[in-house]
């Protein structure tokens, strides 16, 4: 098993929300001491990567969904330039550090919903990097049933565009799920989910489901809760996972 160690959120909050630390607040952008003790957090957990005995085993994200424009959520205007600059920094600083400590190390560095392309060109060819890349298809943009699967194929095309010819970076889609923003439909949860599974596999270095478990009554728009389109245990048991049924979709 490979392991991503991913800092969800950081001190002071990165995205407005739940999954970034603080409900409320944006205190992390150019705020010093939130970034000291980022890197505090970054050195405890390279030093559980070294200890653990399997440091091959491991990847670290710094941190997750980074927006100081939470409203816009999935587009690339979540993250304006001024905030990009400050992460950046972030970034570069993770890197110089793993690099001291065991530059065998992977850092999966999230993008932002800017896509790979934006970032590439910060960084040089010998850096142990991955992109980690996103998509959700319940908000921004008008997708159902009928439409999903294009956009899927057409995401999973561009995920690692727009990087130079001479270091193009492997991309990771770490998140992605198969809620519509209209008519969601029971009967065609297995072949989105299977054209998702064959569409990142084919044009990213695979994917991971968001999430392993969801226990949730809450209403989507069409058919069903929120726990029958976002619980990967479920669609497992379902017998829904069936990638290859999705064979040559997207080549």
């Amino acid at each position: 098993m490979h392991v991503i160690l991913d800092l969800h959120g950081l001190p002071g909050g990165v995205n407005n929300q739940t999954i970034g630390e603080r409900v409320g607040g944006l205190d992390w952008w150019y705020n010093e001491t939130a970034l000291a003790w980022s890197m505090k957090t970054v050195e405890a957990v390279l030093d559980f990567i070294q200890q653990s005995g399997q440091p091959g085993s491991f990847t670290l994200e710094p941190v997750n969904e980074p927006m100081d424009n939470p409203d816009d959520i999935g587009l690339p205007s979540s993250l304006s330039e001024e905030a990009s600059a400050w992460l950046l920094k972030y970034y570069r600083a993770v890197l110089d550090r793993v690099a001291a400590v065991n530059p065998q190390t992977p850092v999966m560095l999230n993008d932002g919903f800017k896509g790979p392309g934006y970032w590439a060109g910060n960084f040089t060819p010998d850096q142990n990097i991955v992109f980690d890349v996103h998509y959700y298809y319940f908000n921004g943009r008008p997708a159902g049933p009928n439409n999903v699967t294009e956009m899927i194929c057409a995401d999973a095309q561009a995920a690692g565009g727009g990087q130079p010819d001479d270091h193009k970076f492997p991309v990771f889609t770490a998140e992605w799920a198969i809620e519509t923003l209209y008519n969601n439909s029971l009967d065609a949860r297995k072949s989105i989910l299977s054209a998702g599974l064959a569409a990142f596999g084919k044009h990213t270095k695979g994917s991971a489901y968001w999430t392993g478990k969801v226990v949730s009554d809450e209403a989507v728009a069409g058919q069903g809760t929120k726990q029958d389109y976002w619980s990967h245990k479920g669609l497992l048991e379902l017998g829904l996972v069936d990638p290859e049924s999705a064979s040559g979709f997207c080549d």
